[in-house]
């Protein structure tokens, strides 16, 4: 795992993610939980694709992860089917249901907002 240290210019981008209110709520509370870390770039990059570890603290217990769902449901079957669209593969999910899709929603969420910062970034 590398460690980066979040540019001025990416830190721009995160705040942008995390106050606009076009955007699906779940892209921005994810945006806010990464601008809450000391590298909120390094945090959306490698510990968002560990969730299962307990990299993200408001996921670790099952209350947490089932009321994570109940509330963003919507922003999740968005997140689903955008990921299906995209890769043309259908989603299997494995274990316990709300907890499997509240990960897996975070870090869809995480990684769509780094591949856009990146673009930004490369503009």
């Amino acid at each position: 795992m590398s460690t980066t240290t979040t540019t001025p210019k990416e830190l721009k981008n995160l705040k942008d993610i995390a106050s606009d209110t076009c955007r699906r709520s779940l892209f921005r509370l994810v945006a806010s939980d990464a601008l809450d870390e000391e590298n909120p770039m390094d945090y959306l990059r490698n510990d968002c694709e560990h969730i299962i570890d307990g990299c993200v603290n408001r996921l670790i217990y099952y209350a947490d992860t089932h009321a994570f769902f109940d509330k963003y449901y919507d922003d999740i079957l968005s997140a689903v089917y955008a990921n299906e669209v995209s890769t043309g593969e259908k989603i299997s999910p494995d274990g316990e249901i709300k907890n499997w899709y509240a990960w897996f929603a975070y870090e869809y969420a995480a990684r769509e907002i780094v591949i856009e910062i990146d673009a930004q970034n490369n503009e």
